[in-house]
């Protein structure tokens, strides 16, 4: 999945994990998290933005909250849900005025998805006809409703 998936090591980049020093250092991306990233807490299904990814012993990343505050988060307690850039003034402009999905779009989407499974931005697609972060948060409101929906940003079913 996202989360699982390790990321490439790039031009001039040691691959990760195998650094000089056992300083933890940042990155663009680790682990599937990538800074400026737009995430959804497991537990509590806060929002939050990445502003830093760390790549090291601990492998958290600080994320930029609701409240206006930053948290240190581990990534195994989120889930992507679109991989940025976003920029944190829209974040509090996603939660201030969400999208709102048409019902007949979400049936739609619904009777789409009956042949199996799609990523969180392929409903995207089918519900608002694109895949921002709005819109991405929007989604996956409705996949936590879990009337029609249900799953992971990866496979929602």
């Amino acid at each position: 999945g996202g989360l699982d998936r390790i990321a490439q090591s790039g031009p001039g980049r040691m691959p990760l994990g195998l650094s000089m020093s056992s300083e933890d250092f940042d990155e663009k991306e680790a682990d599937g998290m990538r800074v400026d990233g737009f995430i959804v807490l497991k537990k509590s299904s806060e929002p939050g933005v990445v502003q830093k990814v760390r790549v090291g012993g601990d492998k958290k990343c600080e994320v930029l909250m609701p409240t206006k505050k930053t948290r240190k988060l581990k990534n195994a307690d989120m889930l992507l849900l679109h991989p940025g850039p976003v920029r944190s003034w829209e974040l509090f402009e996603v939660l201030e005025a969400p999208m709102k999905p048409a019902a007949t779009k979400v049936k739609e989407a619904f009777d789409i998805l009956q042949s199996g499974p799609a990523d969180l931005e392929t409903l995207a697609g089918l519900i608002f006809g694109e895949y921002t972060a709005a819109s991405a948060w929007a989604t996956w409101q409705v996949v936590m409703q879990d009337v029609y929906f249900h799953g992971t940003p990866d496979a929602v079913e």
